[in-house]
């Protein structure tokens, strides 16, 4: 959302929605293509942006601004590593082609739609591969339980600094209040100081 009027922007699933309510409401993909100023083959294949993506995945991006390649990339994994992907890419704040093209390689085999016909990346060795997937999935395991644990861990670090203020502050009382006794003692205020 923007609060400049002059600037709509809406997420493809959300124009996927509305593409989808336009047919389902008699209007043809001619008649869409022509008000939307772009080919058949656009509508179509924004029509069918969703299929073989599974509902959990679309609601987690549903309003997010990414490409429909992304989507392409996705609908090549199974279900589950889908929704982990997404889930990725939504808490990183990177939903692009890319960042779904490196989830889907560090995707082991049985978690892929057609393990067969996946692209494997240049220059990497079956064995380098695997290590990429073993990393990958550590990786994804720390950043889980880091997001898990990061309220926590920001709560005690905020009470261990106020804590350590209020001690440096009593400290710091401490020591005025025993300069301010030696300063105190030191001066000699008798009686005929104050006759001058």
């Amino acid at each position: 959302y923007t609060y400049n009027n002059r600037i709509n922007r809406i997420s493809i699933i959300q124009e996927h929605v509305m593409l989808r309510r336009a047919i389902e409401r008699g209007v043809s993909t001619e008649r869409l293509a022509t008000a939307l100023a772009i080919n058949i083959a656009q509508v179509e294949k924004r029509l069918n942006l969703l299929d073989g993506i599974c509902a959990e995945t679309a609601d987690l991006l549903k309003d997010r601004q990414c490409s429909a390649d992304v989507f392409a990339v996705l609908r090549r994994m199974k279900p589950t590593r889908q929704i982990e992907c997404a889930e990725l890419m939504v808490s990183a704040n990177n939903v692009t082609m890319a960042y779904a093209r490196a989830l889907m390689s560090a995707s082991t085999p049985d978690r892929l739609v057609n393990a067969k016909r996946a692209p494997k990346p240049k220059g990497l060795s079956d064995e380098q591969l695997g290590l990429m997937q073993k990393e990958m999935s550590g990786l994804q395991d720390q950043y889980r339980m880091a997001e898990q644990t990061y309220g926590e861990d920001t709560l005690n670090r905020l009470l261990f600094v106020q804590e350590a203020k209020l001690l440096s502050a009593q400290a710091l009382t401490v020591i005025a209040q025993v300069r301010f006794a030696k300063r105190q003692t030191s001066v000699d205020f008798g009686p005929s100081a104050g006759m001058r």
